[in-house]
């Protein structure tokens, strides 16, 4: 964790689905499936509304993500206890689970009690908020890649971008494009590279991940080869 500067949590998170995506490809499966529930999504709406997420974010845990499926993200924890307790079947529970050290810990054990007495249906309605978001976070992807195409010419290796095609668009569609090109970038890095786009006269930026030379109402950006981008978020703080 602190090789990468990730959060122990966070850090825990990536190795064990690095371990999971190992095992399945040894094993030749073609699924993953993972337990999450409807509580673990409201957690992660909780928590990620907290750190300024955007629609996706917000949307929770996906139901679907390449050969990960959670077929259990709509049925509340305690609903699955109960069906366990009914058969007399065993379950683990994790020991740190209990530490609120933990942020999700915290949200799961102090904020979402308090969330389930404001509302008991507090966590079937996050679902719901939480499949309504995702359809349109599906539908403003669909969208931004219909305006990629439209305002971006690939050329070796190398993306021009229209800065008068680019203004025509909505600006949740003008920061999707720059997610497109730079999934690496955060929400500043992403303001800064339309900030940089939207000005007028020639000039240069370069990052740790994006490289930008803008000429003529158009903006060279370097494209980056797979792998070549840091692991860890860029926030582009040199435009």
């Amino acid at each position: 964790a602190r090789r990468h500067r990730l959060g122990l949590e966070e850090a825990g998170r990536e190795l064990r689905y690095r371990l999971l995506e190992a095992a399945a490809d040894r094993l030749g499966c073609a699924r993953i499936v993972l337990g999450h529930t409807a509580d673990d999504n409201l957690e992660t709406m909780l928590m990620n509304i907290c750190r300024g997420a955007g629609l996706r974010g917000v949307a929770g845990i996906p139901v679907r993500r390449g050969r990960v499926v959670r077929p259990l993200i709509d049925v509340e924890r305690a609903d699955i206890i109960r069906y366990l307790r009914a058969r007399d079947l065993d379950w683990v529970e994790d020991e740190s689970n209990a530490d609120l050290g933990f942020r999700r810990n915290l949200v799961r054990l102090q904020i979402v009690p308090l969330l389930k007495q404001l509302n008991p249906a507090a966590v079937v309605n996050a679902r719901r908020c939480a499949a309504l978001l995702a359809a349109e976070d599906e539908f403003l992807g669909m969208q931004a890649e219909e305006a990629l195409r439209a305002v971006v010419e690939f050329r070796r290796g190398r993306a021009l971008i229209d800065t008068r095609k680019l203004r025509q668009y909505n600006l949740s569609l003008r920061r999707r494009i720059v997610r497109l090109l730079w999934p690496e970038l955060d929400a500043e890095g992403v303001a800064r590279v339309l900030n940089f786009a939207a000005q007028a006269g020639p000039g240069r930026s370069a990052t740790g991940c994006v490289d930008l030379k803008r000429r003529n109402g158009i903006v060279e950006a370097v494209i980056r080869k797979k792998g070549k981008t840091r692991q860890r978020t860029c926030r582009g703080t040199d435009f």
